[in-house]
């Protein structure tokens, strides 16, 4: 049983679409921002910030996570100032960022989203393309 290199049928490769989805990050970034508000209202209202940070920090683990958060604040501010056309909004964006934690992401995020005018390379470029 050979088969000749001309029998052979490929499929054919469809190129990856460079459109944004827009309805699936609206939804999911709003499952996310929604989830993460309400953990932070819960530990608002049950826990003591100061005693319990203190608390964490002082643990390996907590040392881990609590660096986590800070490569990946670190990471998305970089994206955040190579997308801004000017430095000082991706300033106070990164601010916020700091204040508020990953539901001013969220925010990002979707202003990336609906501002892409559905282009992937808009939404990871922002204005550089202009």
């Amino acid at each position: 049983m050979s088969a000749s290199a001309s029998n052979i049928v490929l499929p054919k490769i469809r190129r990856r679409s460079t459109e944004v989805p827009i309805g699936a990050i609206c939804i999911l970034t709003a499952v996310l921002a929604t989830t993460f508000a309400a953990f932070m209202i819960w530990a608002m209202t049950v826990g003591d910030f100061k005693a319990e940070m203190s608390q964490l920090l002082s643990l390996p683990w907590g040392m881990v996570v609590t660096l986590d958060v800070y490569i990946g604040l670190a990471l998305f501010s970089a994206w955040m100032f190579y997308r801004e056309e000017k430095s000082v909004v991706a300033l106070l964006w990164t601010l916020a960022l700091v204040i508020g934690g990953n539901i001013v992401t969220c925010a990002y995020v979707l202003r990336a989203a609906y501002s892409s005018k559905r282009s992937a390379m808009r939404f990871f470029a922002g204005r550089r393309l202009d």
